[in-house]
């Protein structure tokens, strides 16, 4: 196991007991979650630079222009680099999950809740603890 992931480990399993076992499995739900957001903002971000430096690739040959995309290049090399780093983070994440939960990650959805099922799920409420307009 690799030290990230025992570090990671170590953190979360400071909250130990049975009574803390639902923390540690949302701790871990979470760093995964955030470690997932952080991955697609950087592979957004790259995809961007990357047609940037496309547009300038077109019409390079003139020195201001071989400039500008010379400092892109550099920039997006940076944020490869940091790219590598991000990846190494959710890879640890993810095998903390594991570890914690016994399951795989997948990321909850995103989705908004269809008005109907609501509805549907007010009307069991209602049984279950009494109208509200009782």
């Amino acid at each position: 196991m690799s030290k990230l992931v025992n570090l990671k480990l170590a953190v979360i399993n400071y909250y130990s007991g049975e009574e803390n076992a639902y923390r540690r499995e949302q701790m871990a739900g979470n760093e995964c979650w955030t470690s997932k957001k952080d991955l697609d903002w950087s592979g957004n971000k790259m995809s961007d630079k990357k047609a940037e430096m496309l547009e300038l690739r077109k019409a390079s040959g003139s020195e201001v222009v071989d400039v500008k995309l010379e400092k892109e290049f550099n920039i997006y090399q940076s944020m490869a680099q940091e790219n590598s780093v991000i990846t190494e983070d959710h890879e640890a994440n993810l095998a903390v999950f594991k570890k914690i939960t016994g399951k795989d990650w997948t990321p909850r959805s995103s989705k908004v809740a269809d008005p109907k099922n609501a509805q549907q799920i007010n009307k069991e409420l209602d049984k279950l603890l009494g109208s509200i307009t009782e």
